[in-house]
């Protein structure tokens, strides 16, 4: 094996060891080039310095193994070193995106309100509206009707008091046993009280 066919063989491995690790990381591919770039560079100075120091005499099969291995390990560790830090400048400037604020309530009241201090920030058996508060504007929610099953069937029991004044209802059939929303309704706080601007619309069947 000659001295220009090792040198082809550290190139090639080297270049599909980058190839390979670098398509693993396509969504990183802006911060991984310039150290591609720099790795290139350094295989380059390497293989440069790797045939300078090359013997005039014949190596044997086990010495160009170890000089490949060496100069794989050398690049693979360059990239991983690459990767580590374009990661860590990712998560740095990742913002980080808050979950919406949701908060619960029973019944209403007839007049469409509902009171901010009877709030729950945990769905419970008596929970039958979510409302969930706008980012920018707090004040304003969406509301979504979500019962329990059995929560349910006791609200269209109590239809006037429970659900009538929040939402616009359906009815089909006599004794409906599942419901399903079919718009979310929305509501504006003021003066400690939420609001119903829009009801939500719902049917039973």
């Amino acid at each position: 094996m000659n001295t220009a066919l090792i040198l082809s063989i550290v190139a090639l491995v080297a270049v599909v060891v980058l190839i390979v690790l670098l398509s693993m990381q396509n969504h990183k591919i802006a911060d991984l080039r310039e150290a591609l770039d720099d790795a290139t560079y350094d295989l380059q100075t390497a293989q440069q310095h790797f045939h300078d120091a090359l013997p005039t005499e014949v190596l044997t099969r086990q010495e160009v193994q170890l000089l490949i291995d060496e100069e794989v390990s050398r690049n693979v560790q360059a990239i991983a070193d690459a990767q580590a830090q374009a990661a860590a400048n990712a998560y740095l400037t990742e913002p980080v995106v808050e979950s919406p604020k949701v908060i619960y309530f029973g019944r209403p009241t007839a007049e469409r309100m509902f009171d901010d201090e009877r709030k729950t920030f945990e769905a419970y058996e008596t929970s039958y509206y979510r409302f969930t508060l706008m980012k920018d504007e707090p004040e304003q929610a969406i509301i979504d009707f979500c019962p329990t099953r059995q929560g349910a069937i006791k609200a269209l029991d109590n239809r006037v008091k429970t659900i009538e004044p929040a939402c616009e209802l359906t009815v089909n059939g006599e004794k409906p046993q599942t419901y399903r929303q079919l718009a979310q309704g929305s509501a504006v706080l003021k003066n400690g009280f939420w609001t119903v601007v829009k009801k939500v619309e719902i049917v039973y069947e």
